[in-house]
Formats: C-alpha cells, sequence, structure tokens
C-alpha cells in the first residue's frame, strides 16, 4: 500500500506515468534506434538480438509476436487503470490479484514484459557496456558446458514466448543477455558473465579502511585476506558446480554471478552491499539494474484520478496502520523475542500434553500477547524461559554456542603465561572502551562495562552503566545537530539496556557489524562462513 502511495505522488509531482523497470537497466537506452538490421557487424551483442529475433519470428511468426506484445501493453494498461481507480472495498476483497497492495507489483510485471518483448521485436539498444564483464579465466576444456548452456538459454527464451503468464519479463530480459555474454564467452575462449545486481553507490565506494559500515577504524588485515581467500574459492566451486551441469542452468548462471561480483569487490577494494535477487518487494525492485520508462496514460483516466486514489489509498493505509499496531506492537514485558518463545514453547507443551486445545485460544483475547499473570511468572526475561525450556526439552542433547566475543576471551586468554599478564588482560577487557576484543559501532547501544561476570556484581555494574548511559544521552543531544541524533540514540540505548542489570539480568554482550577471523563458524563441507 505504501509503494503505490509513493508511485502515486511521483506521478502527480512529475505530471507523467513513469516506472523503474528492473532488468532493464542491463540495456542501453541510448543505444541505435535498429540494432536488429543497421548495426555494424562488429557489433557482436547487437547480432546475437537480430539473430534471436530471427529465430523467433520464424518459429512463431512476426504477426504472433506482435499480438504477444500488443496483449502485454494492454494487461499494463489495465493495470495502470487499477492504481488509478478508487479503492472499492466491496468489489476488491482481500486476497484478489487486484488486492490492495497487490497492484503495483502486478503493473511492474506487465511492463517489464511489454518492454522485455519490445526489446526482441525491435531490438531496441544493445546490452549496456556496464553489463557484461570479461572475467580473467578462460574456458579452457569446458567448451561443450557453454555451448549447451547458449542452447539451453534459446530454448528457454522460446519457452517464456509461448507462456500466457505475464510475468516473465524480468527472465526474458536476464535471457537475453545471458545468451550475449555467452557468445562473446565462445567467440573470445575467455569467460564472459553478466553483471545483473544494482547496488547503493554510496554503499559500495567506500574502500575497506575507511568504512563507516564496519568497526571504527581499520578493518583487521587478518580478516580481509580470510574473506578473500574464501570468496576466491567460492569462485572456484561455482566453476566446478557449473561444469558438474547438475543443478538447473539458471541457478548456476546467477551462483556464477554472485561469486564474481563478490570477488570483483575485494580486488576493487571496495564493500560487498549483498544482493537478493529473491526478493518480492516491488520497491527493491529485487536488486536488478534498473531503468525508467515512460508508460501509457489510460484514454478513459482523468489526471485528477491520481490524487483521488492516493487520498484513499491514505486513507486506507492509516486504517491498517492502527489494526496492525494492537497485533503487532512491542511491548517491553508484554510481546517482544522472548515473548514470543515463551508462547511458542506454551503452544508445544500444550499438544505434547495432549490437551487437544486449539494452540491459537491459548492466547485469545490478548493477540498472542503475555497474560499478566505470566509477566509476573517472568515469562519476558531470558534466564527464566531458558530454565523452562530446559525442563520441557529436558531429553534433549544441548551444546553451548560461545558468543563471538567469548570466542575471542577465550583465545586471547590461551596465550596468556602469567598471572599479572591475567590480571591486565581481563582489567582492560572488562572495560568496553579499552577492551580489544570488542570496538563500539553505530548500531550498538553506549556502555561502559561489561555485565557477563559474576552475577552478584551485575547492580554495581548495571547502576555504572546507567549512569553512563545518561551522560552519553546528554552529550548526544549536543550532538544531534551534527550526527542526525545517533549519539542520542545511542545513549537512550544504553540506558534502557542497563536497567535490567539492576535487577540481576544481562540483555547486553555488544555486537559486531564485521566479524572478526574464526568468529563464524564454518558450514559443513565448505569453507565459506555463514
Amino acid at each position: 500500500m505504501e509503494d503505490e502511495i509513493r508511485w502515486l505522488e511521483t506521478v502527480g509531482d512529475d505530471g507523467t506515468l513513469s516506472l523503474k523497470i528492473p532488468g532493464l537497466g542491463l540495456f542501453a537506452s541510448d543505444g541505435p534506434g535498429d540494432t536488429c538490421e543497421g548495426g555494424p557487424p562488429e557489433e557482436k551483442p547487437s547480432r546475437v538480438q537480430a539473430d534471436l529475433r530471427k529465430r523467433l519470428i520464424a518459429k512463431f511468426g512476426f504477426d504472433a509476436l506482435l499480438d504477444r506484445r500488443h496483449a502485454a501493453r494492454r494487461e499494463t494498461e489495465a493495470r495502470i487503470a487499477a492504481i488509478l481507480r478508487p479503492l472499492d472495498e466491496e468489489a476488491d476483497p482481500a486476497g484478489t490479484s487486484n488486492s490492495p497492495g497487490g497492484r503495483l507489483r502486478k503493473l511492474l510485471q506487465a511492463a517489464q514484459t511489454a518492454f522485455a518483448l519490445e526489446l526482441l521485436i525491435d531490438c531496441e539498444g544493445p546490452i549496456s557496456p556496464s553489463a557484461l564483464i570479461r572475467t580473467s579465466t578462460p574456458v579452457g576444456a569446458h567448451r561443450g558446458t557453454w555451448i549447451r548452456a547458449r542452447t539451453r538459454l534459446l530454448d528457454q527464451v522460446e519457452a517464456l514466448i509461448e507462456s500466457p503468464r505475464t510475468d516473465i519479463g524480468l527472465p526474458l530480459l536476464l535471457s537475453v543477455a545471458r545468451l550475449i555474454a555467452l557468445s562473446e564467452t565462445l567467440a573470445s575462449n575467455q569467460i564472459h558473465l553478466l553483471a545483473p545486481f544494482e547496488e547503493e553507490p554510496a554503499h559500495v565506494a567506500r574502500g575497506f579502511t575507511q568504512s563507516s559500515t564496519s568497526v571504527a577504524g581499520e578493518v583487521p588485515t587478518a580478516w580481509r585476506a580470510q574473506r578473500e581467500k574464501e570468496t576466491e574459492a567460492r569462485w572456484t566451486r561455482s566453476l566446478m558446480n557449473f561444469s558438474d551441469g547438475a543443478a538447473p542452468l539458471e541457478a548456476r548462471l546467477l551462483d556464477l554471478e554472485r561469486a564474481h561480483h563478490a570477488l570483483r569487490h575485494f580486488e576493487d577494494r571496495t564493500l560487498h552491499n549483498p544482493v537478493r535477487p529473491e526478493s518480492r518487494s516491488p520497491s527493491a525492485a529485487e536488486a536488478y539494474a534498473s531503468a525508467r520508462r515512460i508508460l501509457p496514460w489510460p484514454s478513459s483516466m482523468r489526471f485528477s484520478a491520481v490524487h483521488e486514489s492516493k487520498r484513499a489509498r491514505e486513507k486506507k493505509a492509516i486504517s491498517l496502520r492502527r489494526s496492525l499496531a494492537g497485533e503487532l506492537r512491542y511491548g517491553l514485558f508484554t510481546r517482544n523475542c522472548v515473548t514470543e518463545l515463551s508462547a511458542a514453547l506454551e503452544k508445544v507443551r500444550a499438544r505434547g500434553d495432549g490437551a487437544g486445545t486449539d494452540a491459537r485460544r491459548l492466547f485469545a483475547g490478548n493477540r498472542g500477547r503475555l497474560s499478566p499473570v505470566e509477566v509476573m511468572q517472568g515469562a519476558f526475561i531470558p534466564e527464566v524461559v531458558a530454565l523452562r525450556i530446559e525442563a520441557a526439552l529436558a531429553t534433549q542433547p544441548r551444546r553451548v554456542l560461545p558468543s563471538t566475543r567469548e570466542r575471542a576471551l577465550d583465545q586471547a586468554r590461551g596465550k596468556i603465561k602469567t598471572s599479572l599478564s591475567r590480571v591486565a588482560f581481563e582489567s582492560r577487557e572488562f572495560i568496553a572502551l579499552t577492551s580489544q576484543t570488542y570496538r563500539s559501532n553505530q548500531d550498538d547501544s553506549r556502555f561502559l562495562l561489561f555485565a557477563d561476570g559474576p552475577v552478584v556484581m551485575r547492580p554495581l555494574i548495571g547502576l555504572t552503566n546507567l549512569g553512563y548511559g545518561v551522560a552519553a544521552s546528554l552529550f548526544g543531544l549536543l550532538e544531534a545537530p551534527f550526527d542526525d541524533g545517533v549519539g542520542l540514540r545511542r545513549g537512550v540505548q544504553g540506558i534502557a539496556m542497563s536497567i535490567p542489570e539492576l535487577f540481576f539480568f544481562q540483555v547486553r554482550q555488544g555486537s559486531y557489524r564485521v566479524a572478526p577471523p574464526g568468529a563464524l563458524a564454518p558450514s559443513a563441507g565448505s569453507t565459506e562462513t555463514r
């Protein structure tokens, strides 16, 4: 719903119907007008598109391709009209394909299909130079695998054209772009890959040593060397998996593109902003390279419908927020991450006891929140929940996973040889400002002392951290005009995190934005950390 409102607001400000189309940014919009027939012979990407067009015309006929394109255009206009029409709750019940919140995604899919078909039929624009990457890896003895991949991609394009679905746009754009990359690979005997991912420039441009998204100061050289070695190993595994041919072609190509994308970040000494092509959010645009295009205006719609539809959605969005607030609102004592575990445990125990009670009735009337009795029983306290889990699941094997800091401390303690050095080490690591196993970052709260020592000391530590949080909040208030309130937020968080320590409970360990070497155990059968 919010995506629709933002889009309608943009339309009202610009006066034009435009949409950011994922996948369309892989192709240059300022290329030759007709690359199918008029492109020079040496322009191989255009030649690939021309050959593909001839193949499709021979199989389906030019008129059939035009009909498919016209159908996609009509679908796009219908989706635009569906968004511009005022909401009608009775005619548009939740759960239908045109329900509020689903219209923009359907429009995006229809527009993708229409522009992808135009690209195929009219050959509008060759592939963008930045979308085609020449790797340093030769084809070698696996040329047959790449030839079979090209044949499979050609068959896939034909299957997509035959499909009656309206969401074939992105797969079609990716298939055409990958066909061009495969053709370049076979022509040069050097692996060429598609670079389909779109990232925020502000995230990518920061160097390792001056990154605000990592720990303060320089990223350790050992960490960078270890991760680079793992990334190179991942690229090698992706090449082997592609040659094996066990997984579907699309999955193997995507794995190659992802692995080489990460490897290029290390080679360029830039940060990698992870992309998730599986994302279904229309606003996230699935992280594929996109381009903005003008959409056709429905002939039966007035421009005032933009503002009318936007107002109707804003009213509906307010109603939805209010209804969701009571159900999903966070509560320090009644509904948080620990109480959710408590609620889940109670449901499991109810089923295990054979009570035959519907689990949804256990929390009827309070939308899954803890009752006052359960709050008084301490069901929101981590240690209490841990004891209840142990009592309920006593027959199950268990193992303790040390935190990142605990693992770093254990490794450092193993190298201490004298008692005096041990005292100095423990004193240094007890204070957050002097600790060498933890570095403060902007996502963490402000605190002075770690409270993971003896339980009897926690109230005194909590009182110290509380005073430090208050002082940090006051100083953050002065800094607010210059740091966008980051210091104030961290100070207030420090106060909130220190209060449980006054009552012998610890809820804070400190966090790491970039995990130190060895902090994450490798997955089974793999050297890649997770």
